[in-house]
């Protein structure tokens, strides 16, 4: 039976990554979306055939939501991930964790309180290459790693290009911003 997934947060991430991904996984069934903004859950809950609610904790209470994206705000991540967790459902949470420590931690002891599975998105480290690149490196065939930097661009930021961090030789990561 496939996992029936509420989506908390239904901005653009929510919309280009998670909702439509979810719904294109066999093993996945969207039921529930949360979002403040009352016309926009309405709309994609029309769409997708789910339940809309613009009070995610409302959306919590529903017995057919079996686990969570949390695909809002940096900011929300941390109690959103928790309040998730202590209504007994497991946690996808999009990446950053948390904005702090304390809260990454506190998000980690909730789960395991639970006994909830807490995931973070750090999708990237499973893209293919970004696999096959570390099946080349851990291989030994190439020479000693002196230095290894990725970049990646995402549309639509700031009316421009955002370009992620790379490490250089001296491991201080750099931010180009375009």
């Amino acid at each position: 039976m496939p996992v029936k997934y509420g989506v908390i947060g239904c901005g653009a991430i929510g919309q280009r990554r998670h909702i439509p991904e979810c719904c294109a996984n066999p093993d996945s069934k969207l039921v529930a979306l949360a979002d403040p903004v009352a016309e926009r859950v309405a709309e994609l809950g029309k769409k997708y055939g789910a339940k809309h609610y613009t009070d995610y904790k409302e959306m919590l209470k529903d017995k057919d939501v079996e686990a969570v994206v949390i695909a809002g705000p940096n900011s929300l991540h941390a109690q959103q991930s928790m309040d998730a967790l202590n209504a007994g459902k497991h946690v996808l949470c999009e990446k950053p964790m948390a904005t702090s420590r304390e809260d990454a931690k506190a998000m980690m002891k909730t789960a395991e309180k639970n006994g909830k599975y807490l995931m973070i998105g750090l999708n990237q480290r499973l893209m293919p290459p970004h696999v096959r690149a570390k099946e080349i490196l851990d291989s030994g065939k190439l020479a000693k790693r002196w230095r290894f930097g990725r970049r990646l661009s995402i549309p639509g930021r700031k009316g421009g290009r955002w370009m992620g961090a790379s490490r250089g030789s001296s491991g201080r990561a750099r931010r180009s911003w375009g």
